[in-house]
């Protein structure tokens, strides 16, 4: 519990809303390669528990927040990558309170699975974060953080991610994706 609480407060006491990507958790994660695999976040509207890293299907975790300003920029962009493309793209907010992300997705109109873990508690016991939002985690279909990207560039970023999804779904641990997770906003 007390590891859990210091990962907390330095989420918190780090935690950055940037534009850029800064280097240092980035190359953390694509050398360590943690896994996601069975992390349990909440779904935002409903409380129930939904394990990370499902088996079979690449995952795009969006870290973020209701009020970092480059996430407010670039949810409506995953929303539209998720629904062209097909890609499992799921919304984890960071708030301290569950309901803050709900009343954001509704009020702009986003359609991703709204998923709620309170200052990355949980994510930040798996994976080795800076404490940026927003933080973009592409996970391979062994639930493998295969790449990460801190802060949000613009929409190249979403391109770029576009690009990474496509190349794991061609591996051949991926047999199948999964359907886009339910939880809706």
């Amino acid at each position: 519990m007390i590891r859990l609480l210091l990962a907390a407060s330095v989420l918190v006491a780090g935690s950055g809303c940037a534009s850029t990507q800064p280097a240092t958790a980035a190359a953390a994660i694509e050398s360590a390669g943690p896994s996601l695999a069975g992390t349990e976040v909440r779904c935002a509207s409903t409380g129930d528990r939904t394990a990370l890293g499902a088996p079979g299907s690449v995952q795009v975790v969006e870290l973020w927040a209701t009020w970092c300003a480059p996430c407010v920029k670039a949810l409506p962009l995953w929303s539209r990558l998720a629904e062209e493309k097909g890609i499992e793209i799921l919304a984890v907010s960071i708030d301290d309170e569950r309901q803050a992300p709900l009343d954001f997705a509704r009020k702009h109109g986003i359609s991703l699975p709204v998923l709620w873990d309170p200052f990355a508690q949980q994510i930040s016991t798996a994976v080795p974060l800076s404490g940026v939002v927003p933080a973009t985690l592409v996970v391979d279909c062994e639930g493998l953080v295969r790449h990460v990207h801190e802060g949000f560039a613009g929409p190249q970023v979403i391109d770029e991610v576009a690009a990474e999804v496509e190349k794991l779904r061609g591996e051949s641990s991926c047999k199948a994706e999964a359907p886009l997770a339910r939880c809706a906003p």
